[in-house]
């Protein structure tokens, strides 16, 4: 699951879902949240924004590392990201 794009708005503390790809969920359906406030949703789309960026990078990297040793401590990393991202994300639904 990889995060294209979300937008949270916190006056009615709804997120709405534009794109996230590989998700169960339906795009542009509005899902209720717990009561979050406007800092804590801006920063939970930054930390999944971040975390969304790191797996690509190492993925990336050990797309063209040739070391195996280093390609997969590379996937590893990712791999590792991914969890965050998915830990991040299952606090949305």
């Amino acid at each position: 699951m990889c995060l294209s794009s979300i937008i949270l708005q916190s006056s009615e503390t709804i997120l709405t879902v534009q794109i996230i790809k590989g998700a169960d969920i339906l795009p542009g359906k509005r899902y209720k949240m717990a009561q979050l406030s406007e800092k804590e949703l801006s920063s939970l789309h930054d930390m999944l924004s971040e975390e969304d960026l790191l797996v690509k990078k190492f993925r990336m990297l050990a797309e063209q590392a040739t070391d195996p040793e280093v390609k997969n401590k590379l996937t590893e990393i990712s791999n590792k990201h991914q969890g965050h991202f998915n830990t991040l994300y299952s606090q949305l639904k």
